[in-house]
């Protein structure tokens, strides 16, 4: 049997090492020579992009929103469920995130205090008669306390406790979004100390109260 020759196998004569070192040596020379443009190359677009950014001029301006600041403002502002309660002594607003006003409640509070939970806020002016509280469609009921108020919480469905200020026998009392009485307590300011905040939990069902004592030593 004769064996097939491989056309595409074939044998060369002596090899020149002189001639390959010259071949390796242009080579080389080729390769750094196209790495060298390269960077050139790069240098010039990051230095011309640089000029241009820096050398840039504006023909127009769009301004995306602004909101109007009265150095003078009295206004006293808290983040309300997606939007932003402005409050004052003449009334409350609720402000959309756009600054948009959703909605305007008028009254006269000198001294207001606010208390937020997640879908209910609670105003209140401390030492006068009156808490008033909203919802995020607006007001959703007002109380007359009988005592000055001194501070209050509101629970999220509308349920408020607040600490009335009436001598030595401060009393803490908890309504209802329309003014009925749902808990009453005396404090006893020698067995407790005197109330000095408290804190009502998401669904009105626990209060807690801090308060302040003192003890006098013989």
């Amino acid at each position: 049997m004769k064996q097939k020759k491989n056309p595409r196998f074939r044998f060369s004569g002596s090899i020149d090492m002189e001639i390959i070192r010259r071949q390796v040596k242009r080579h080389r020379r080729s390769v750094l020579g196209q790495w060298t443009i390269r960077i050139v190359v790069a240098a010039m677009i990051v230095t011309g992009t640089y000029l241009v950014i820096e050398n840039q001029t504006y023909t127009s301006v769009a301004t995306a929103d602004s909101h109007k600041k009265d150095t003078e403002d009295s206004n006293q502002y808290i983040a309300f469920s997606d939007g932003v309660i402005r409050y004052s002594r003449d009334g409350v607003v609720f402000l959309n995130k756009k600054n948009k006003e959703k909605w305007i409640q008028p009254c006269q509070i000198q001294n207001p205090i606010v208390d937020v939970n997640e879908d209910v806020f609670a105003i209140a002016d401390v030492g006068g008669n009156t808490i008033m509280i909203f919802q995020k469609s607006g007001l959703k009921g007002e109380i007359e306390t009988t005592l000055p108020i001194e501070k209050i919480s509101v629970s999220n469905q509308g349920i408020v406790s607040a600490i009335l200020k009436n001598e030595s026998t401060p009393q803490i009392i908890s309504y209802d979004a329309v003014g009925n009485i749902l808990v009453e307590h005396q404090v006893n300011l020698n067995s407790t100390g005197y109330p000095i905040s408290l804190d009502m939990s998401a669904d009105g069902e626990n209060l807690m109260v801090s308060y302040l004592s003192t003890k006098t030593e013989h």
